[in-house]
């Protein structure tokens, strides 16, 4: 992988009118193409938005629930847009929320934004956006 930072703005005063807390905008070389991440913190949820081809793509809710017996579950919900024919973008979002609440106390349901080129996405292409992401957490 290539150049990972553009840089990085936190912003400290988050409050009702501006929920942000953290937000990292970089470019990573993924499997020879540009790729652009943009990972925003808000107070309820996190915003990761992936791109290959400058656009939003579809865009996936992935949350963390325990069940009755006190086991962890994940669910992945398509919002807007197709899903992958092969589910990859869903196995990206779940690794990201496997990450979210594996790293950090927070359980903050993740919305992915993602278009990447082609129609499926191999599963060592889904290790290294995760990878990427996770590498420049925002939790």
């Amino acid at each position: 992988m290539g150049s990972r930072g553009m840089g990085a703005m936190t912003f400290a005063d988050a409050d009702e009118s501006h929920p942000v807390h953290s937000v990292k905008q970089l470019e990573a070389d993924v499997a020879g193409v540009r790729t652009i991440f943009f990972m925003e913190k808000f107070s309820d949820r996190m915003l990761v938005f992936i791109t290959q081809t400058g656009k939003i793509g579809t865009i996936i809710r992935a949350g963390q629930e325990m069940t009755l017996e006190g086991n962890t579950s994940f669910t992945v919900e398509t919002l807007l847009g197709a899903p992958s024919a092969d589910l990859s973008l869903d196995l990206c979002a779940r690794r990201i929320i496997e990450s979210v609440t594996s790293t950090s106390a927070t359980s903050l349901p993740v919305v992915l934004c993602a278009s990447l080129l082609g129609t499926s996405v191999p599963p060592e292409l889904v290790r290294e956006l995760v990878e990427v992401v996770v590498e420049n957490k925002i939790w």
